[in-house]
């Protein structure tokens, strides 16, 4: 879970706002130890989370007789 956060803005003890991503720029060091620590360096007050697009399964359910099963099956002893 934590390699799907790629950006983090945190609230540090002092006040101090800190925005961190994976862009050079951006302190990626920060965001590396956050990851791992939610809440150790300050309050997290925003996430960015990497998502992939929905997709759907399929199912294909075919009927076999158990004599015709059970040879494929291989045996645990």
């Amino acid at each position: 879970m934590a390699t799907t956060i790629v950006g983090m803005r945190i609230v540090l003890s002092n006040g101090t706002v800190i925005d961190t991503s994976e862009d050079p720029a951006m302190r990626p060091d920060i965001l590396k130890v956050a990851r791992v620590g939610l809440g150790a360096l300050g309050i997290v007050v925003r996430v960015t989370v990497r998502t992939v697009p929905a997709f759907k399964l399929r199912r294909t359910a075919t009927p076999f007789r158990l004599s015709e099963l059970m040879p494929t099956i291989p045996t645990l002893y």
